[in-house]
């Protein structure tokens, strides 16, 4: 429902708008499935309390995907 929900706010302002995905993000899935919908951005909160790694793990496999190394 967030995904969907952010689909349709991006598709209404058209990139006039800097969108920051939120909410249930904890995985590297999670954050390029927000990126996809239309997110500028993404926010992870809860997720990094549990694991501290996990702005590491996004960045590494948004990396991947992009063919940037980093680190």
């Amino acid at each position: 429902m967030i995904v969907t929900m952010l689909r349709q706010i991006a598709v209404e302002v058209g990139g006039g708008l800097r969108l920051i995905g939120v909410g249930s993000i904890g995985s590297a899935a999670d954050a390029i499935e927000r990126l996809a919908a239309g997110a500028h951005h993404v926010q992870i909160a809860t997720a990094a309390m549990i694991n501290p790694a996990v702005g590491i793990d996004i960045r590494d496999a948004l990396a991947r995907r992009a063919g940037v190394a980093v680190g």
